[in-house]
C-alpha cells in the first residue's frame, strides 16, 4: 500500500509546498512517554 500513501500524501505535499519527505513519529515514546503507559 505504499504507492497509495505516496500518491495521496507525498505528491500533493511536494506539489503545494515543496516538502519531499514526511517522518511520522509516535509522540508518546521515550522521554515524553506518560508515567502510566
Amino acid at each position: 500500500y505504499f504507492w497509495r500513501r505516496r500518491n495521496l500524501i507525498a505528491k500533493p505535499l511536494l506539489k503545494e509546498s515543496g516538502i519531499g519527505s514526511l517522518l511520522l513519529e509516535n509522540p508518546f515514546y521515550g522521554v515524553r512517554k506518560p508515567k502510566d503507559q
